[in-house]
């Protein structure tokens, strides 16, 4: 295994976009942001509790003398090492591929502060997760996300100046904070029958109406800050500009709970979402940013994932089969014959004939190439080319559509319609999942305010 090659595979995970995402941005000739992957599963018993965070273990890559730990913050007490902050940036920068700024780095300490916080917390709670319990998240870590072993995990940790005790520790305060709130903050958020079938009654009467599906990276401005977060916001708004991974930038840098799956709100209506962000949502398409807003003693970034109408079917649910015609534009046209070559292009896609069955051979007597896809998901594509592809009949094909490259051919797409299935009629959520959702919400704002108190309290000394 090549350290090439398995960056190439940690960057694909990070990014959570499954193989047929990953086509359908190729297809559009544009990135995309990252859909969701959820978080590994989280357990904890018993047993002996895990090393904390400021631990380094193995030698790994970091400060000229790993025997000596110099303190870069403390946190009620406990060092945060500069090779403990060394380590997660060049995690970081391994997944991004990009060099972090020195505001940036400075969100990283603060994670790090934030997770020492959380495990702190957790021990004062009498929660314990083991190491070996660490060990399994790990390897499920590397496997359901990375898609390598956990000891070629290892070898990657190292080869990018990280180490695997660093990315544990990581995963320990996430199992940490996810008990916290189940012990101390879950059984504190009640719903009752009445207000699940009000809820279920308004749905009713709002069917129809839009509900919005956001990812949001929070952070809380404490007192006297606001111009500090501010700022660090903006520079976060910077990198997910650049990098269009939202899922990964939001488990780095929130402080809400809904960092451990990459900032998901899931669909929510405007009802459900403080003002301040329901005055923005309306007018956002899907795959914008918005932020920072100032809200809820802090400030959000908010990304419109998807967007649909209440308990009403969308068509974008529906399974299509797709051929796509590739034809390399030569290098070197003016913009005039790029026109022109396009449009050549157009007439010789829409006189195609035969359907999908044909489409391959059709394809190379006009210099072009087909691939088929076989029933994807119309939500699975870019937005720009659902819109596309739901305005064409069964056997048309799309106008063409690309991106110019910088060097060599370019390339040149249409997309001709196989075939497409009705999406399934919707009857609404269940009274179970219409629970789930509102206790989530509650928990969701209890936990902001529970880890804000936490940061009000601990002592955070810094060099």
């Amino acid at each position: 295994m090549t350290t090439s090659l398995t960056i190439a595979r940690l960057q694909r995970a990070a990014t959570g976009v499954c193989a047929a995402a990953l086509m359908a941005a190729s297809l559009a000739g544009a990135p995309a942001f990252a859909q969701d992957r959820a978080a590994p599963e989280l357990v904890a018993q018993d047993q002996a509790a895990s090393p904390s965070i400021g631990m380094i273990e193995d030698g790994a890559q970091g400060d000229a003398d790993s025997n000596v730990r110099t303190a870069s913050a403390k946190v009620n007490g406990e060092i945060i090492t500069q090779t403990d902050i060394d380590q997660r940036v060049a995690w970081i920068e391994a997944t991004t591929q990009r060099r972090l700024v020195p505001q940036e780095r400075e969100q990283v300490v603060q994670q790090l502060v934030d997770e020492l916080i959380q495990i702190q917390n957790a021990r004062e709670s009498e929660i314990t997760i083991t190491s070996d319990e660490v060990v399994q998240m790990y390897d499920r870590y590397a496997q359901r996300e990375l898609g390598i072993t956990s000891a070629e995990l290892d070898e990657l940790t190292r080869s990018v100046g990280s180490s695997p005790a660093s990315l544990q520790r990581m995963l320990l305060a996430q199992a940490a904070w996810q008990q916290l709130l189940r012990r101390n903050v879950a059984p504190l958020v009640n719903v009752s029958a009445r207000e699940v079938n009000e809820q279920i009654d308004r749905m009713k009467a709002d069917k129809g109406t839009n509900e919005y599906r956001l990812g949001e990276i929070y952070i809380a401005a404490p007192a006297g800050s606001d111009a500090q977060v501010e700022q660090r916001m903006q520079a976060i708004m910077a990198q997910l500009q650049e990098t269009g991974d939202f899922a990964s930038v939001a488990a780095q840098y929130s402080q809400a709970s809904t960092a451990a799956r990459g900032g998901d709100l899931g669909f929510v209506r405007l009802d459900r979402l403080p003002p301040e962000l329901a005055t923005v949502v309306p007018a956002m398409q899907v795959g914008e940013l918005q932020g920072p807003i100032p809200c809820c003693g802090g400030y959000s970034i908010l990304y419109m994932r998807d967007k649909r109408q209440v308990m009403v079917a969308d068509p974008r649910d529906g399974m299509v089969s797709l051929a796509q015609i590739t034809i390399n534009m030569p290098a070197g046209l003016s913009m005039e014959e790029m026109n022109r070559f396009a449009a050549d292009f157009g007439q010789k896609t829409q006189s195609l004939t035969g359907g999908c069955s044909a489409v391959e051979a059709q394809a190379r007597q006009i210099g072009a190439e087909a691939v088929l896809v076989d029933q994807i998901s119309i939500r699975q594509l870019p937005s720009q080319l659902q819109e596309m592809v739901l305005a064409t009949p069964d056997g048309g094909v799309t106008r063409p559509y690309g991106v110019a490259a910088s060097e060599a051919s370019q390339p040149l797409r249409a997309m001709m319609v196989c075939g497409r299935s009705d999406p399934p009629m919707l009857d609404g959520p269940t009274s179970d999942q219409v629970m789930e959702q509102i206790e989530n919400e509650r928990i969701e704002r209890r936990a902001q305010n529970y880890m804000r108190d936490l940061r009000r309290d601990a002592i955070v000394e810094r060099n």
